[in-house]
């Protein structure tokens, strides 16, 4: 399913507000609000190297089969 989850977050649940942008990283188990745009590149490389590794792995997996 593929769901990011972070548990515990009462206080990014109080101090979000409608319109702003929220990155969750559920492997590291933070919650960056209105992050700046230096963070959310390494964030967008973060998520294609993840995307990356996974590919490899179904493509691993698939020949094992």
């Amino acid at each position: 399913m593929e769901v990011a989850a972070v548990v515990g977050t009462k206080e990014a649940t109080s101090s979000v507000q409608t319109g702003d942008f929220v990155i969750i990283d559920g492997l590291e188990g933070t919650v960056l609000v209105n992050p700046d745009e230096k963070t959310i590149a390494e964030y967008k490389e973060k998520k294609e190297a993840f995307a990356a590794k996974k590919r490899n792995g179904r493509s691993l997996l698939m020949k094992r089969l």
